[in-house]
């Protein structure tokens, strides 16, 4: 009996199990055809409200635009009946022969017709030629692709030239004295450097362009070939002046009369031409390096099948550029120069690089 009771009882746990089983999948089964459903009705929802807003305003688009025709409408008929009453007033005469009267503004008032229906279909025509634009700008924004996280992106790198001729020379002139005090250097090397800045001055150099950059002072030994402790020779006095000239046609004149000042004193260090403002050079640089990457974006989309969305980020990754040295000088010291110091600016270069990101769509 009780064997029996047992497996009785067994036999509706068992039972039991099942049927909670087959309830938990078929609430699991129900729950996922809810999320479903929930999703697909929110993708409608969203759909839906998309579509009303472009209905929405291609509806606003086109009633401003009849009303503003209806407007101009009936400002030309209010202009043609003003019109058609003065003609009527002034255009009655009398036939003092036949006694008759003639109405000559009545043969105008089919040429009035005529104007205000041509009128009326330039109108229908303009608003219509409106209203499509309208539309269009304001549904574009709708469908405009933004830029968000899970939006597609295209990065470009441009990079853009300008050149020009140079306006500005700099060259960096050097007086060298060696004497056998550091005295007598320093006084021979102040006197070499006031005549170089005396004939700049000269030849229209202003204080202002003039700008001591370097001195140095060295004592000189001579050191015995035998061996043995080196012996103090001198000192040498180093000048270094940078100078500004800002008329390329006359800077070789310049150049030459302070070599000639400072003698076999003189050297030249370096000397670089260059544009005195950059900043319109280097804006048509950067111009040139954005539709340079606009260009490739519009290629690279073309060729994918896609469409550019919108500009999502711009950077300016150009880096200042440095003017070359001349390379036509060498040290000067030895002998004055004999003739003016011939100069070619040449041209002037400035780059511009530039990255530009666009979200991209579907085409």
């Amino acid at each position: 009996m009780w064997r029996q009771v047992r497996v009785q009882v067994q036999v509706r746990v068992r039972v039991r199990v099942r049927v909670s089983v087959r309830v938990w999948v078929w609430v699991r089964v129900q729950v996922q055809v809810q999320v479903r459903v929930w999703v697909w009705v929110r993708v409608q929802v969203q759909v839906r409200v998309w579509v009303w807003v472009w209905v929405w305003v291609w509806v606003w688009v086109w009633v401003w635009v009849w009303v503003w025709v209806w407007v101009w409408v009936w400002v030309w008929v209010w202009v043609w009946v003003w019109a058609a009453r003065r003609r009527s007033e002034s255009g009655v005469v009398v036939d003092e022969r036949g006694g008759l009267m003639v109405n000559v503004g009545s043969d105008h008032r089919g040429i009035a017709w005529s104007v205000v229906a041509i009128v009326l279909a330039v109108c229908a025509v303009a608003g219509t030629a409106v209203s499509l634009a309208f539309g269009r700008s304001a549904a574009a924004p709708a469908a405009s692709v933004g830029c968000g996280g899970s939006v597609p992106k295209l990065t470009l790198h441009g990079s853009g030239t300008a050149s020009s001729a140079p306006d500005v020379a700099t060259v960096v002139l050097a007086i060298d004295e060696t004497q056998a005090s550091a005295q007598q250097a320093l006084s021979t090397d102040n006197a070499a450097t006031g005549a170089v800045e005396a004939a700049l001055h000269a030849q229209g150099v202003p204080a202002a362009d003039v700008q001591t950059s370097g001195l140095s002072m060295q004592a000189q030994y001579a050191y015995p070939s035998s061996g043995g402790a080196p012996r103090l020779t001198g000192f040498q006095v180093d000048d270094t002046l940078t100078v500004t000239l800002r008329q390329l046609g006359t800077a070789g004149t310049a150049i030459d009369a302070a070599a000639q000042a400072a003698g076999s004193a003189a050297r030249i260090d370096s000397l670089s031409v260059a544009v005195g403002d950059t900043r319109a050079l280097q804006d048509r640089a950067r111009a040139d390096a954005v539709g340079q990457a606009m260009a490739h974006a519009r290629v690279l989309a073309r060729a994918a099948g896609e469409r550019l969305g919108r500009l999502c980020s711009m950077t300016d990754d150009s880096t200042p550029t440095q003017p070359p040295p001349y390379q036509g000088f060498a040290q000067a010291a030895g002998s004055a120069v004999a003739a003016p110091v011939p100069l070619s600016g040449g041209t002037v270069q400035e780059t511009a690089a530039v990255t530009l990101v666009y979200a991209v769509a579907p085409g």
